[in-house]
């Protein structure tokens, strides 16, 4: 669960919040995070000159940086047609209540994606006639964790530490100090070398050209199988879009 803090990317309002509480806190989780992950968010650092303070850099910046990648990839190489995107350019999310800590942060990730995540979980529940509860998401529990200083959820560079060693003498050492952070991925690499998979997508591709969506050049670009969240071909993604538009 969100509020136990297990995504790399709130390590950037964890490190923002004891700098100005706790210098000596601060320098010590800085060396501690990069032997408790599998890889330091955003950027593998290898020489001593490049440390934490580089990353959180890094991270406050993502989103402008993304911007700046997507700008650069569609005057080099179009992904849409130029009327489209220059239509929805400067569309963007502006999150409700921005944070200058680790809980607020957590707070509101919990309000806007726990959400959404509680619909699909409903849907998937209902749909093979199944109760599913969740016993972390108990109201009581979650305002309690909320009262929690960020040390405890956070600490010695350890992500969810309260919640690892609640449960290390329950579950299996290799689960309860896992590093690396995964959600609930589909066989997506394996449905996608199906035939009727490659053909959906050729098809929804040609509607997306004729829609004035997308470059005719996608159509020359070769479908590929990738795993949930490793993918750069977007293969997957057009296939997500079929549904939009009854194609499948």
């Amino acid at each position: 669960m969100k509020y136990w803090r297990g995504y790399h990317p709130f390590y950037n309002f964890f490190f923002n919040e004891i700098k100005k509480t706790d210098k000596e806190l601060f320098n010590k989780e800085k060396l501690l995070m990069q032997h408790c992950t599998a890889t330091v968010p955003l950027i593998h650092c290898r020489k001593k000159t490049c440390g934490i303070l580089s990353v959180l850099s890094a991270a406050r910046q993502k989103d402008q940086l993304k911007k700046i990648h997507g700008m650069v990839q569609q005057w080099t190489n179009p992904y849409f047609t130029s009327e489209f995107y220059n239509a929805y350019k400067n569309e963007q999310y502006i999150f409700p209540n921005p944070a200058t800590t680790l809980n607020q942060a957590l707070y509101n990730s919990v309000n806007t994606g726990m959400t959404q995540l509680l619909r699909y979980g409903d849907r998937n529940s209902m749909a093979h006639s199944r109760e599913v509860r969740l016993p972390f998401l108990y109201h009581e529990f979650v305002e309690f964790l909320f009262t929690l200083p960020p040390t405890f959820k956070i600490h010695d560079g350890w992500t969810k530490y309260i919640q690892r060693v609640s449960f290390e003498k329950v579950l299996p050492q290799a689960i309860t100090w896992r590093k690396d952070k995964i959600g609930y991925e589909p066989p997506q690499k394996q449905w996608m070398q199906k035939e009727e998979i490659k053909t959906a997508i050729r098809n929804i591709r040609q509607r997306l050209v004729d829609e004035k969506i997308l470059h005719p050049d996608i159509l020359k670009k070769e479908i590929q199988a990738e795993a949930a969240n490793t993918g750069t071909n977007k293969s997957w993604n057009h296939l997500m879009v079929a549904h939009l538009f009854n194609t499948i």
